[in-house]
Parts: structure tokens; C-alpha cells; sequence
């Protein structure tokens, strides 16, 4: 009776978290692989603000960017995360992927939303 009394809180625990929705930059190769996402925004004055987020992974490296419990990659948070890329880049020593195109940022996000909940998006190099 303990066991089951346990097996069904662990259930219930498991059942009840949330998992962090998050993109993971994956960097397999032997070498450092650098990614760049650039980002538009605008402030609360509607000035508008250029950034870069660049990530540096040396080999074999794994980095994590959260955006937070609960959150899933449904085709409206895609469209709305990226509807502020203007560009991503990974360049790695032997080739480079630019991707300019709102419509091509949306196809790579999609078809790299991996996890049961579809919570991450793998860019894997």
C-alpha cells in the first residue's frame, strides 16, 4: 500500500510541473561554433532598438536560453518570437547557415521543436 501511496505522489509531482520552454544551441562538432540571433525590438517609448545575442560554444559545448515555465512552442509563440529576428547565423569553421527570411526562421523553428510538450528548439550544428 506505501508503494502505491508513493508511485502515485511521484505521479502527481511529475504531472504537475511545469517544464521550461527554452532553445538549445548544440554545438557537435570538434571546433567552436558561433551562433548570432539578431534581435529588433522597441521600448516602452516605441524607439526602436537593435541587439545581437551571440553565443560562442566550443566543441562539443551545450547552452540553454530559457524563456520560462510553461512555456511550449506553439506556431503563435514561433510567430511572435520571431516576428522580432531580423537574422540568425551559425558559422562553425567549415560552414555557415544564415537565415534572413521570417518564413525560413519559422520552418527551421518548427521542425527543431523537439520534447513531448514541444517545449525546446534543438539548433544543432
Amino acid at each position: 500500500m506505501k508503494q502505491l501511496f508513493f508511485l502515485c505522489m511521484a505521479f502527481i509531482l511529475l504531472v504537475s510541473c511545469d517544464v521550461p520552454g527554452k532553445i538549445v544551441l548544440k554545438n557537435t562538432q570538434n571546433f567552436p561554433v558561433q551562433f548570432n540571433i539578431y534581435r529588433t525590438d522597441y521600448d516602452s517609448l516605441v524607439a526602436k532598438k537593435e541587439f545581437v545575442l551571440t553565443e560562442k560554444a566550443g566543441s562539443k559545448a551545450t547552452i540553454n536560453i530559457l524563456y520560462g515555465f510553461g512555456y511550449v512552442w506553439t506556431d503563435e509563440n514561433i510567430k511572435e518570437d520571431i516576428s522580432t529576428i531580423s537574422r540568425i547565423e551559425i558559422i562553425s569553421k567549415l560552414d555557415t547557415i544564415v537565415l534572413k527570411d521570417q518564413g525560413a526562421i519559422f520552418k527551421y523553428y518548427k521542425a527543431h521543436r523537439k520534447g513531448i510538450f514541444k517545449q525546446t528548439i534543438l539548433m544543432k550544428f
